[in-house]
């Protein structure tokens, strides 16, 4: 099992957000404050994401919008193909750990990098 702490920034609070990671060979769970994002692999070894607001969207994706950060859309898609190399023991632990940090760092700069010029902040908040 791998636990990991990631700051990443949000433009909504103008403030860096702790999100905690643990992941083990069939889960990836990712919490902020009371919110948090599950993938498991099934039954059918499939990927499937359940928590915030998971009836809408990806639960992960919905936790970072909420903080008004727009990362990659292939984000979840990543961390699926991640815990299943890690699964399949493809990827050693520090590895995918290095890779989660690598993941966290470009979630974070898209925090960062938002459009913040008059036209965008309406549009983006």
């Amino acid at each position: 099992m791998i636990e990991t702490v990631h700051q990443v920034y949000s433009p909504r609070w103008d403030r860096e957000c702790r999100f905690t990671v643990v992941f083990n060979r069939s889960c990836f769970v990712v919490a902020f404050e009371k919110r948090k994002a599950t993938c498991s692999i099934d039954d059918r070894l499939t990927c499937r994401w359940t928590g915030f607001e998971g009836d809408v969207g990806n639960p992960f994706m919905n936790i970072l919008h909420g903080l008004k950060v727009y990362a990659p859309a292939v984000v979840p898609e990543a961390i699926e193909w991640l815990l299943v190399q890690y699964r399949d023991r493809l990827i050693l632990d520090g590895d995918a750990q290095s890779a989660m940090e690598e993941l966290f760092d470009w979630i974070d700069q898209s925090g960062r990098l938002k459009p913040n010029g008059e036209i965008w902040t309406v549009y983006l908040g």
